[in-house]
């Protein structure tokens, strides 16, 4: 019996499925290298089967919110895989390549899904990272600068308060931060205090290369902060920066002489100045020249410790649910495929 064209034609079509799994296997074994293909044959011994895309499988074409939330479900899928699914549902089969449709659009499909996954993957690592970071700094237990701003607070800048109605009260000649915690975490608090205290702030910076002109330039910064004050009634904060350097450095005649000089001064600079010094560090205490820092001089200390603060812990919060979140995308992922297992040799000869 004679078989017309258009009945071969509807024939092949009908079993696209069995033609179009050899011809898929054959067209990526052609875009893989020797190594791949081998491990390719290796992992599926005599292409005893493969990976098919459900309906839902969809990327050409697509909103990009939708190919966006597809690479979430596909960023722990091997890319192979990946490739293979493309394969499978955007693959021209055999029966079409007579009408020259593109047969590469599944590496269109590929390119554009996996472009997606990548960032997923890098998101992933960057939440895994920052996961770690933070649960480490919570096993420490909680940072203190909450309680420590509520005390300067309650008692510094109260005081503070008071003195600008024209009352008298107690000498507070300085300021220091010390403690274990991070230096970012020390910076945090000196911003915290500036921007709060009901006083002028003024900054001043220890120059080591020229130490008598520096401390002469802290002493007319105090100069002019008493003027200010004289007209405002407003004390002046200044703020010191690497003043810790040389109070650190007692090892020679100079130092000695430069801390010496500083200490005369930090030890009247409330009652002379209306000036109050704030110092943060990174030193430990027993590191300093004692008299300097003693309690006529910094009558406040503010110990921070290492540990997580508040802010911290609803991020660490916000990133363990955004990790599970990915896991559970990563979970749906065989809802869009399958692995057909049925030897090719079957399809071929059905």
């Amino acid at each position: 019996m004679k078989i017309s064209q258009l009945e071969k034609n509807q024939y092949l079509r009908n079993n696209y499925v069995k033609i179009n799994s050899a011809w898929s296997y054959m067209n990526l074994a052609q875009n893989k290298s020797v190594d791949s293909f081998t491990s390719l044959t290796n992992t599926h011994p005599s292409f005893g089967g493969c990976y098919r895309a459900y309906g839902n499988f969809k990327i050409i074409g697509q909103p990009e919110e939708n190919i966006k939330q597809l690479a979430e479900i596909f960023h722990k899928t091997d890319k192979d895989i990946i490739q293979y699914i493309c394969s499978d549902k955007y693959e021209v089969p055999i029966v079409d390549l007579c009408l020259k449709k593109d047969n590469r659009r599944y590496m269109k499909a590929y390119n554009l899904l996996v472009q997606y996954v990548d960032d997923v993957i890098e998101h992933s690592k960057q939440t895994e990272k920052n996961i770690a970071v933070l649960s480490e700094l919570a096993a420490k237990g909680d940072s203190n600068i909450a309680e420590q701003e509520q005390r300067i607070s309650k008692t510094l800048f109260e005081l503070l308060k008071v003195e600008q109605t024209g009352r008298k009260i107690p000498d507070n000649n300085g300021i220091l931060i010390y403690g274990d915690a991070p230096n970012a975490d020390k910076e945090e608090f000196v911003e915290w205090f500036k921007n709060n205290v009901p006083a002028q702030v003024k900054e001043f910076t220890y120059n080591e290369s020229a130490p008598f002109e520096s401390i002469k330039k802290m002493v007319s910064i105090a100069e002019d902060a008493e003027k200010m004050y004289q007209f405002t009634g407003k004390r002046t904060i200044l703020h010191l920066k690497d003043m810790d350097k040389l109070l650190t450095q007692d090892d020679c005649v100079e130092n000695r002489r430069m801390i010496g000089r500083f200490k005369q001064f930090a030890e009247h600079c409330s009652e002379r100045y209306h000036t109050t010094l704030l110092m943060s560090t990174n030193y430990h205490l027993e590191d300093f020249e004692p008299a300097s820092i003693g309690s006529q001089r910094f009558e406040t200390l503010v110990k921070l410790k290492e540990g997580i603060k508040q802010k911290q812990k609803e991020e660490l919060d916000k990133l363990i649910k955004e990790k599970n979140r990915l896991n559970d995308m990563a979970a749906k992922a065989d809802q869009y495929y399958w692995y057909d297992d049925r030897d090719i040799d079957v399809y071929l000869n059905m």
